[in-house]
């Protein structure tokens, strides 16, 4: 049994890591390598930041996100080492300024589009063909739209990052592919679950994004659009996913250069601030506590 932390123990600074219950989660669990599906930052006593349908979020309930059972399965929570010392005052208010910078940051619309993301710059593929429909579905229609947009970790690494405080800028041990075998999917549930998030975009907040969205697909069409891919393009998917990725680094190359030394050399070329949930749990700049509990 993992140790438990209550809501009353955790600090500002500490990260929480979800694990999702919905078919996106699966899939971003399975294209992460990771048991996590979204990390988020305890913002203030009894609240959470998070980058969520496309901005940033200071205000989110931490109890309510834990009531939420039909969303999370569970939550880890990791803390930064910071020297043994709990962070001062000073630090957390940095923190909490560098959080609220990134307000102005676009992120991705939704967990679909984290998921596209994540599998061009992890360059996520198998054999699957079901997988590879997805896959080539995703690099269609969603990568396009969020090219030049962030994940929620990336949100708690830049968080970190922006505080200039050498102690609490995060050392990433990327988290090595673990070829997890491909979920089970509910297609119908996860093209759900697309909409609803799609749905939620705030045009006051996101009208361009708004704008460049297509019509919402029907069951029918999603399913017909999955099977149009001809065996030609479902070989070539490497190669897509290659021009892809090349061009996703190139729109995050300074963030790249700023934080390539803390790769080793054989993962120069991975995205430092691409991180994933479970980069940030295996972190040497952070130490586990354990499951959060009411």
């Amino acid at each position: 049994m993992p140790d438990t932390i209550s809501i009353a123990a955790l600090r500002p600074g500490d990260i929480l890591l979800h694990a999702g219950t919905g078919e996106i989660s699966k899939l971003i669990k399975w294209a992460s390598d990771s048991l996590y599906s979204h990390a988020a930052l305890v913002y203030a006593p009894g609240l959470l930041a998070e980058a969520i349908s496309g901005g940033v979020h200071l205000d989110q309930s931490i109890a309510a996100r834990l009531a939420d059972h039909d969303e999370v399965t569970r939550i880890d929570v990791v803390r930064p080492v910071n020297g043994g010392q709990p962070l001062t005052g000073a630090q957390v208010g940095r923190l909490q300024a560098a959080a609220q910078a990134l307000q102005g940051r676009k992120f991705a619309l939704n967990q679909m589009a984290e998921l596209g993301l994540i599998c061009v710059l992890r360059n996520k593929l198998t054999d699957n063909m079901a997988a590879r429909r997805l896959i080539h579905w995703l690099l269609n229609e969603v990568v396009p739209e969020n090219e030049n947009r962030l994940v929620c970790s990336e949100f708690v690494y830049l968080a970190f990052h922006g505080t200039q405080d050498a102690a609490l800028d995060p050392q990433i041990v990327v988290t090595p592919a673990k070829d997890l075998p491909w979920p089970d999917v509910d297609y119908a549930q996860l093209l759900e679950e697309y909409l609803q998030a799609r749905r939620r975009v705030n045009p006051a907040q996101d009208a361009l994004a708004l704008e460049a969205l297509t019509p919402d697909p029907t069951a029918a069409e999603f399913m017909a659009a999955l099977e149009a891919a001809t065996v030609s393009e479902l070989s070539d998917l490497e190669a897509r996913l290659a021009t892809a990725r090349a061009g996703l680094q190139a729109l995050r190359q300074p963030a790249v250069a700023a934080s390539a030394g803390l790769l080793a050399a054989h993962e120069a070329a991975v995205n430092a601030f691409l991180v994933v949930p479970e980069d940030l749990r295996n972190s040497p700049s952070f130490q586990f506590l354990g499951q959060l509990m009411p």
